[in-house]
């Protein structure tokens, strides 16, 4: 098992409260960060959704919410760091945005997280996704084996990687029951090296971070220690850092 003193790196979060369907209010917040820490994480991207028509919050609010549960942190002796991201629906009107470096992770400019619909990946994706490269994001497709296209046809995983896109599973998905579709999808997208990132995308204080250990196993069991270590704590920091994730050439599409 993976050393336990080593802090994870959350990049998926929905731990600002009132802003999207995550925490509620500034308590179910702070619950959010006292079990993150106890599940061993210790920085937590926080990346409310920007979907239009559903979410599109103020920027000046995002940025004193975050700065009021940095102080309530230190008042409560929490030892949580939260950055800044958002996760942004994917869709043409993101090309109009992409300005705003509030949109990337750690607002470094660097790596933007784009949640696909859940039930299709849409015809624009693909040369939507090149636009954004063009630009100089690199994007991290959230949650990718949540998607039902995905799932009926993983080999979509391996084309959007071999374009240059990252991917990034949650936690939970892995640590599923065995005879789990999903958490199978996972394994396979694993062993193929198709997933770059585990996060928790938490949205309460509930199963999505108490499973974080039982992911870390899945995967060790899966893919040996070495992984652990890269999927939750090196590619996180590089993210973080605004630098370079290298997706390695790919095998065969998973089955």
């Amino acid at each position: 098992m993976l050393n336990q003193f080593i802090e994870f790196i959350d990049i998926h979060s929905h731990i600002l409260p009132g802003i999207d369907d995550g925490a509620g209010n500034f308590d179910e917040s702070l619950k959010i960060a006292v079990l993150a820490v106890k599940n061993g994480i210790g920085t937590m991207v926080a990346t409310p959704h920007l979907k239009e028509g559903f979410y599109n919050p103020s920027r000046n609010d995002i940025r004193t919410k975050l700065a009021e549960l940095k102080r309530r942190l230190r008042k409560g002796k929490i030892p949580l760091e939260v950055l800044l991201g958002m996760e942004v629906s994917l869709s043409p009107e993101i090309l109009n945005q992409l300005e705003d470096e509030m949109l990337t992770i750690n607002s470094n400019g660097k790596h933007l997280l784009v949640e696909l619909p859940f039930q299709e990946v849409p015809i624009f994706a693909e040369d939507l996704l090149f636009q954004l490269q063009l630009r100089g994001l690199t994007p991290i497709i959230a949650h990718a084996e949540r998607n039902q296209q995905i799932v009926e046809n993983p080999a979509l995983i391996s084309k959007f990687v071999n374009k240059g896109c990252l991917i990034q599973i949650n936690a939970v998905s892995i640590a599923g029951p065995r005879e789990d579709p999903i958490q199978q999808l996972c394994k396979k997208l694993l062993r193929q090296n198709l997933v770059h990132l585990i996060a928790s995308d938490a949205h309460h204080p509930d199963e999505r971070l108490t499973s974080l250990s039982k992911a870390i196993e899945a995967v060790e069991r899966c893919v040996g220690p070495e992984k652990v270590r890269e999927l939750f704590v090196e590619n996180p920091r590089k993210v973080i850092d605004g630098k370079v994730i290298s997706s390695g050439r790919q095998g065969e599409p998973p089955e």
